[in-house]
């Protein structure tokens, strides 16, 4: 996708619409400064004391069986 303008036109268009539709229209390609990479320095982490956690232990419940009707379904219109 570039970013192209026309007096106060701006638009968003991929290459090709640009090349075969707004080029023979007048549109200019908006020429933008990229972003300089940043370097991010590594952080050194010290490791913490390792903890003993002990875990809860959780109840495994059945899921609740559905009641069928005695009475059948009636279809709309019915």
């Amino acid at each position: 996708m570039i970013r192209i303008f026309k007096d106060n036109d701006i638009k968003v268009v991929t290459q090709g619409a640009y090349k075969s539709l707004y080029a023979p229209l007048g549109y200019k390609p908006v020429i933008e400064e990229k972003p300089k990479a940043v370097v991010k320095e590594e952080k050194v982490v010290e490791p913490k004391e390792n903890k003993v956690v002990e875990l809860e232990e959780t109840k495994v419940t059945k899921p609740k069986e559905t009641k069928e009707s005695s009475k059948p379904r009636r279809k709309r219109g019915e």
